[in-house]
């Protein structure tokens, strides 16, 4: 498993089984505006952080890993910390996002709560390259060659081109994606 942020940009290579590994964006937990801009059906941001929460506890186990492509959670340092405490799965890396302006204040601190925190990652999973970033990419690295780039930010407005495609909360009835789900979705 991953112990820190990559250091230099190269893949990472993970070794596990896919169906142990879960993809997800835009959860803006403890954002209480969210809930119209998207028009998300929740009375308050506490009902939606629930719903989530609750939702990624469901499938994703302790031992799994969850990446989180941006916008994870609004807030303070001690509301941030408690969000990241309600999810059960231990191994969490976070694709940074234009709303995570908390967690890149205390990047230092956040590297610690977090598997791996970057703005974006290419990894490789089995034989099949993935980049991963909180933006949609028109191109991304071996594109040409059949790499998937899974994404967030728009809250399911846009498609994604060739095999890319948004993993947001929002295009997912508020779950996340198993990264065999993808692989079936992209084919």
């Amino acid at each position: 498993m991953y112990t820190k942020p990559l250091q230099k940009k190269e893949s990472l290579e993970i070794k596990e089984m896919g169906s142990n590994i879960w993809f997800t964006s835009d959860l803006h937990l403890s954002h209480a505006n969210i809930i119209c801009y998207c028009m998300r059906p929740f009375s308050n941001y506490f009902e939606m952080d629930a719903c989530i929460i609750n939702n990624i506890n469901k499938v994703v186990k302790p031992q799994d890993t969850l990446w989180i492509l941006g916008d994870f959670s609004f807030g303070n340092k001690l509301q941030i910390d408690k969000n990241i405490d309600r999810i059960n799965c231990k191994h969490i890396c976070l694709i940074l996002g234009n709303h995570d302006r908390q967690i890149i204040h205390h990047i230092e601190y956040y590297k610690q709560r977090f598997q791996i925190i970057d703005k974006l990652s290419d990894i490789k999973i089995g034989n099949i390259m993935l980049t991963l970033c909180h933006y949609s990419m028109q191109r991304w690295n071996k594109s040409h060659h059949g790499a998937l780039h899974l994404f967030g930010h728009s809250h399911g407005t846009i498609k994604g081109i060739g095999k890319s495609m948004d993993v947001g909360v929002d295009t997912n009835n508020f779950r996340p994606y198993n990264f065999d789900q993808i692989t079936n979705l992209l084919s």
